[in-house]
């Protein structure tokens, strides 16, 4: 029996008491991060079950009121134990509040849950039992249900969170630029994302920031209907970890109580540093009198973003973990009195002198240890495919050095890599990234035309890397 004095003594706290081997309970405030569960205003006299992982207490005086409520409050227990930080320090933030229909104002009384053992395991029945309506005690008892969509006797909780654990960027000190979700809603319904950024250096610690120390911030999407999902254009300060939270709201509709469907959620982010192309060297593989090839090797390494380091050509659109595509390196060959033009245009459609056109997947150049540079030769056994057949899709048909330098005198060979923009270059623009593809005129002296070598037809097929 609880004196009449001591009701006036309330508080919100809400605390846990671990069970210890021995029987021993070891109390202990519930929350999250530094954050202590609260039932956002003080309260005395009220009761509560727990039923599925869920808390809900009910009735009860609050500080300020003139008598017992009928307030339900609902939440639930999260693994490790804790309530949700569903908000602010300070505000109701872990028991979210309702008001039902067939509940009257309580203080003092009892409650108790009994599953439905027999058509749900979801469903459970809770009784309240007596109590005060603030002027005498009560006799009636009172029943609602849990987990029943057609149940309007009880309160559920009004509205969900889910938080995500943090999770780091592939890249540190990257830019999020974008949120984008699928989902089902109901009308009437709706879910809130919102998200939060930290430059941890581990990223687990973001999730024990308080909300004075890591704000959540809203991210209220657009419906695009050409892409069937929810958008939010962003673009933040530098960071290394991500989270974001989910708040589902139901129709509270006691003819439907329909709940949305967050069915997916993605970020895009601009990671630093950039991937640029360059042609190092070109050269005959043996003797003129007796070239067996062409030694290309081609050179990854961002020379444009000051301090951020260079990526490996198959990030980005075509990303790690993607079926690896290719590129093309196109040699143009300038036979002895042609001039080649100041400016070689990348090509795009076939030319007197585009000769060869040679494949090379993304995966093959990378990016040094640290984001430094790159170099990756061109394997000697690579097909140097007839490029006017090639971009007419025709397949590869091979040249030899002998098609290449029919007759005795000085050649020019002109090479550009990726003229095709199948390497997604940063930055773009004049005199950048894409303009410094085309590798200069090499001088090729043939004094001997050289032995006819390998030829065939290949055709390209398409293949599957393993992640």
């Amino acid at each position: 029996r609880v004196p009449p004095a001591a009701l006036s003594l309330r508080s919100s706290s809400v605390y846990r008491a671990d069970i210890a081997s021995d029987g021993t309970l070891t109390f202990a405030s519930s929350g999250t991060g530094v954050n202590n569960a609260s039932l956002g205003l003080a309260r005395s006299g009220h009761a509560a079950v727990q039923f599925n992982g869920s808390v809900y207490a009910a009735g009860g005086v609050v500080e300020g009121g003139s008598g017992p409520n009928n307030t339900v409050l609902g939440s639930y227990v999260q693994t490790n134990r804790a309530f949700p930080e569903l908000g602010g320090p300070g505000s109701a933030t872990y028991f979210i509040s309702k008001n039902p229909q067939d509940f009257p104002p309580r203080s003092g009384h009892g409650m108790v849950v009994i599953p439905d053992s027999f058509t749900s395991p979801t469903k459970g029945f809770v009784y309240l039992i007596g109590g005060s309506n603030g002027t005498t005690a009560q006799a009636g008892i009172f029943r609602g249900v849990i987990g029943d969509p057609a149940a309007t006797d009880v309160s559920f909780p009004l509205e969900g969170y889910y938080v995500s654990k943090p999770v780091p960027f592939t890249f540190a000190s990257s830019r999020l630029k974008k949120i984008f979700w699928g989902a089902e809603i109901p009308s009437g319904a709706g879910i809130d994302i919102s998200y939060r950024i930290s430059n941890d250096a581990v990223c687990a610690d973001l999730g024990t920031r308080n909300e004075g120390l890591a704000p959540w911030i809203s991210a209220p999407g657009t419906f695009n209907g050409t892409n069937n999902q929810y958008e939010f254009a962003l673009n933040t300060d530098p960071a290394n970890c991500f989270q974001y939270r989910a708040r589902l709201t139901p129709t509270n509709n006691s003819d439907t109580n329909a709940t949305p469907y967050l069915l997916r959620i993605g970020v895009v982010i601009e990671v630093p540093g950039a991937t640029d192309l360059t042609v190092k060297s070109v050269s005959l593989i043996g003797q003129p009198s007796a070239a067996t090839g062409l030694s290309i090797t081609l050179h990854n390494e961002n020379v444009f973003l000051v301090g951020e380091p260079t990526l490996p050509a198959d990030f980005g659109q075509n990303g790690p973990g993607s079926l690896q595509g290719s590129f093309f390196v196109d040699v143009f060959i300038y036979p002895p009195g042609v001039t080649p033009p100041a400016t070689q245009p990348v090509p795009t459609l076939p030319t007197a002198y585009s000769r060869l056109s040679i494949d090379v997947f993304r995966n093959e150049l990378k990016a040094g240890p640290g984001g430094t540079g790159y170099d990756f030769t061109i394997p000697a056994n690579r097909p140097l495919c007839d490029y006017n057949i090639a971009v007419a899709g025709g397949g590869c048909t091979v040249r030899s050095m002998r098609d290449l330098f029919p007759t005795p005198g000085v050649y020019k060979l002109v090479v550009v890599v990726d003229g095709n923009d199948d390497v997604d270059e940063q930055p773009k623009g004049l005199n950048e990234a894409e303009s410094n593809n085309v590798f200069a005129p090499v001088d090729i002296n043939i004094t001997e035309v050289p032995p006819a070598g390998p030829t065939g037809n290949f055709a390209n097929l398409p293949f599957i890397v393993s992640p």
